[in-house]
């Protein structure tokens, strides 16, 4: 089947579940089933030929659908109802005319004509456009680490549809006009015929291959199955439609001002619910719920009756053209069944590290409170309190007014009873506003003298521990592994700076206090700020042997039992009662031994040890006591 664009996908998907062909004569009461079939036929063919051109023509957008008889079929359609009642051809043709025949009303068209133009920025200035910027990123999250709300760019996470809609024409207040006035009548209409036609259990029509684009296509016959699968369709699109008409989004125009005001938490014409908003969010859940039970009578249907008709728009199969599995069917089956539970009943999730600690928690969940309770203003219902002012000459800035942890507070953390028994406290764990408010203590450790297949495999368990000016002490364990860095978020803080004054790191024997390598170096505890440094553990070598040769001595180590490892040394040398004076310096990989050439004299005695060194740069943390080995003498 040849299709230019993903408009043809959607557009041959509903050719299967309306498109009108052959069907048994079902005459009944009818005031003139003759007229009316001959209606519907010429109706029919009308559909048969501007569905060739739609396939084949230059057709790239929903606008251009009103170049096309949708309106001329529907109403001719409707003639053949209203002359026989049992005309099931003239019902699936009118509810498939009365869907594509919306695009061609002047007031929707113009508005579809509108948004395309703002999407492929064709109108003065438009090149820039905000929209066209949003609609290249992902506006899902990739993991539980981008859920959490960022406080310093709320505008863009909290009030990205709304931002979208405040950008470009046209106005939202026209978009859910048009929604009100056109498109749910149109699916009302469309749900009501394919319900009648589903009441026929032998309705059957066939799709030539016209319909489909090409006249050498097989001809295919499509079953009361496709009719709920389609109706399921108008459903789930009825229920998207009816969740934009829940909240009010008046805004006069564009302009800054005008926004400001608008997301102001008082305000009233936007993000503010409508007059029948509450009858709209049960609406968006009633035809949720009718999308899926739509889903499992079609099924039923698939798998009692039209499944196994070779000539069947949709076949259960292992292989073959249009077949699917019948394991793929029971799976669908037992998620729809899901889905519907957790609609109706109050549900528990399990969040496994829900939060920036790692804790699990269990999450209860009820749809249906929250559909039944949606508040009148979100702005104040949901939020914490929250600013919005002017920034420049046309861009909003957006912030909490909350300083601390503590103070941030979600009015209702059940969110309408949406989980029930939530509290702010695990609410802002899971949302991971602790993270936005904390001090962030990051850092890594390179570990000296182990070697690096152990310290691979095995990682590190160390406990950190901060002394501030102010006495506090914060201390936390971690498990570290190589060349990863560790977050810390440490959350009872204020904005008042408070600089650490003692670092401590045990990592098995005690603690160890460290120093930074940079004297001039100030870390202060503070929220919303961090640090990054990086901690040297120095592993002490031991001096193992020493050897005197003619002109040399060679002196032998091992670190932790090995002969070689990755480490930084300097080795010192004392002649006779004098100081140790710098002789080598050791770094990276080697073997743990050294000979010295360095002007040795007989009769002399040689004092050695080793002192570990550090080799990094940046915010590097040492060990603020020098790490020796032990010392070996020699006399040549």
């Amino acid at each position: 089947m040849r299709v230019k664009s993903p408009l043809y996908f959607l557009l041959l998907f509903l050719l299967i579940a309306f498109v009108p062909g052959c069907e048994e004569n079902q005459t009944g009461e009818g005031t003139d089933p003759t007229a009316s079939k001959q209606k519907s036929d010429a109706a029919y063919k009308m559909m048969e030929d501007d569905m060739y051109m739609m396939i084949n023509g230059n057709f790239q957008n929903a606008s251009d659908f009103d170049q096309l008889r949708w309106k001329q079929m529907n109403a001719t359609f409707r003639e053949a109802i209203t002359l026989d009642p049992n005309n099931y051809t003239a019902k699936y043709g009118a509810a498939l005319s009365e869907i594509f025949a919306v695009y061609s009303d002047t007031m929707v068209n113009n508005l579809i004509k509108q948004f395309e133009s703002a999407m492929n920025g064709e109108n003065t200035g438009m090149n820039n456009s905000p929209v066209l910027g949003s609609l290249k990123k992902s506006l899902i999250p990739a993991n539980t680490q981008q859920m959490r709300i960022p406080t310093e760019n709320i505008a863009a996470a909290l009030f990205s549809v709304q931002k979208l809609a405040l950008v470009d024409p046209p106005l939202l207040s026209r978009v859910q006009a048009a929604i009100r006035e056109k498109l749910l009548p149109a699916m009302e209409y469309a749900k009501a015929r394919l319900a009648e036609c589903e009441s026929n259990p032998n309705f059957t029509f066939t799709v030539t291959g016209r319909m489909q684009g090409d006249n050498n296509f097989d001809i295919v016959t499509i079953y009361v199955t496709e009719v709920y699968f389609t109706d399921a369709l108008l459903n789930m699109m009825a229920s998207v439609l009816e969740s934009t008409l829940i909240y009010k989004f008046d805004l006069a125009d564009y302009n800054q001002a005008t926004i400001v005001a608008a997301l102001q938490p008082t305000s009233t014409n936007f993000f503010y619910m409508n007059t029948d908003g509450q009858t709209r969010a049960q609406n968006v859940k009633n035809d949720f719920l009718g999308a899926l039970n739509k889903m499992k009578q079609g099924i039923s249907s698939l798998e009692t009756f039209s499944g196994r008709r070779p000539d069947a728009v949709v076949k259960i199969g292992n292989s073959g053209d249009r077949t699917i599995k019948q394991q793929d069917i029971d799976t669908v089956k037992k998620y729809l069944d899901k889905v519907i539970n957790a609609f109706n009943t109050e549900q528990t999730i399990d969040i496994i590290d829900g939060d920036s600690d790692g804790n699990d928690y269990t999450v209860r969940v009820n749809i249906a409170n929250f559909f039944a309770n949606m508040p009148q203003n979100p702005k104040t219902a949901f939020l914490p309190a929250y600013t919005v002012e002017a920034s420049g000459t046309d861009d909003i800035k957006f912030k909490f007014n909350a300083q601390t942890y503590a103070d941030f507070t979600f009015p209702d953390p059940t969110m309408a009873g949406l989980f029930p028994g939530m509290t702010n406290e695990t609410l802002k764990r899971l949302l991971r506003i602790d993270e936005e408010f904390a001090f962030r203590f990051a850092f890594n450790a390179l570990k000296f003298g182990a070697q690096d297949p152990w310290w691979s495999s095995n990682g590190l368990d160390v406990t950190v521990r901060l002394t501030t000016q102010s006495n506090k002490v914060y201390t936390k364990s971690f498990s570290i592994d190589p060349y990863e860095d560790t977050e810390w978020f440490i959350k009872d803080v204020t904005n008042t700076p408070d600089m650490i004054t003692r670092a401590e790191l045990n990592y098995g024997n005690g603690y160890v206090d460290y120093t930074s390598l940079d004297t001039n170096l100030r870390v202060y505890v503070q929220s919303k700020s961090d640090f990054y440094c990086q901690f040297h553990i120095y592993t002490a070598p031991v001096l193992t042997g020493i050897q005197a040769f003619t002109n040399s001595i060679q002196v032998n180590w091992t670190v932790e039992g090995q002969q070689s490892g990755y480490s930084y040394f300097i080795m010192e040398r004392k002649a006779g009662s004098g100081n140790f004076e710098d002789q080598q310096s050791f770094g990276g990989w080697m073997s743990y031994s050294y000979n010295d050439w360095n002007n040795i004299a007989p009769g002399i005695n040689y004092t050695y040890r080793l002192r570990c060194q550090a080799w990094s740069w940046g915010n590097t943390l040492v060990p603020y006591n020098t790490v020796y080995s032990n010392t070996l003498s020699i006399t040549p």
